[in-house]
């Protein structure tokens, strides 16, 4: 017969997230985020025209599909900062024009838009996660909320943890 196997199951724990968050044994590097931000990469309009956003078309068909009085709230959920191109890169103007190609789509469907993806205290706070993607379930309570307030009240964060891109 054979034995019951025992699921481990971890318990959070700060120095734990931060392994995971920054690597083992690496040592937090929150002035990453207090440094001046560099200025954002300008592209041009055949660069951006040029970028190719597979997932685009799909969001846009799916959402056209949707009854008419349908709510629609698309967001952008929050990686730890870490996460995050480094502001001024090429990889931060890639995500700038998904962002903007994002939003007109949310316009023509009538849906609300919210990004929660950008440095802000929630992001840069390593206990809020357990690695550079997922946050703890505190956390996202906390989400749940934000989302209502920018949603159904359309008030915007008063501490930067999202930015209202589409109401």
């Amino acid at each position: 017969m054979p034995t019951k196997t025992r699921l481990q199951v971890r318990q959070f724990t700060a120095a734990r997230a931060r392994a995971k968050i920054w690597g083992p044994g690496a040592a937090p590097d929150p002035a990453r985020f207090a440094a001046p931000r560099a200025p954002a990469l300008q592209l041009g309009a055949a660069e951006r025209a040029a970028m190719a956003f597979e997932a685009l078309p799909w969001l846009d068909d799916s959402l056209k599909a949707l009854p008419q009085e349908t709510q629609k709230i698309l967001l952008f959920t929050p990686p730890h900062a870490s996460r995050l191109p480094p502001a001024g890169s090429p990889a931060a103007a890639r995500e700038r024009e998904c962002k903007d190609r994002v939003a007109q789509i949310a316009r023509r469907r009538g849906a609300v838009l919210v990004d929660m993806r950008l440095v802000s205290p929630l992001t840069v706070e390593d206990t809020n996660y357990w690695d550079q993607l997922h946050y703890r379930l505190p956390v996202a309570y906390e989400l749940i909320a934000d989302l209502g307030h920018a949603v159904i009240d359309g008030r915007e964060s008063p501490d930067g943890r999202y930015r209202i891109l589409v109401r």
